[in-house]
Order: structure tokens, then sequence, then C-alpha cells
């Protein structure tokens, strides 16, 4: 299991990168983030966040996204 470190906070890397975007679009929601300011700051439509955060669907570059979503998560840490 690899890990990913977020201001002193690592995030499991499971089976892969479509998993790990669930789990960032979870903790950005538990942090109070809507779907839409979510989509909203990825240029996407906030069902698409709202089916990537339930693991129906997957970005087509997981790794870039999650990428802006740990840094999405770092920046509302602060």
């Amino acid at each position: 299991m690899v890990t990913t470190i977020i201001e002193k906070e690592t995030i499991p890397t499971h089976a892969s990168p479509q998993d790990d975007t669930a789990i960032l679009v979870k903790r950005l929601r538990a942090q109070g983030h809507s779907f839409a300011e979510i989509g909203t700051w990825l240029g996407v439509h906030w069902r698409t966040i709202y089916r990537w955060g339930r693991g129906e669907n997957h970005p087509w570059q997981p790794v870039a996204i999650n990428q802006l979503l740990a840094h999405m998560l770092a920046k509302s840490q602060n």
C-alpha cells in the first residue's frame, strides 16, 4: 500500500487511483465542500463529482484529478 501525504495526514492508496478519487471527494464533502463547488473548481459538472464520489464513474486521468483534489483538500485545511 502506498500513501500520499497531505499536510501531516496520510490518505491510503487502495487498489487503483479511481478508488482514491472517491476517497478524496468524500473527504472534501466531509469538510463541507459541495459537489458544485468541487465541480466548478475542476471544471466539470457537479453530477460528475457526485458519481466519482460514489465510485459509479471514474475520471479519464485519475492521477491528475487526484492531485488537484488533494491540493484542494490541503488548501481547505489551512
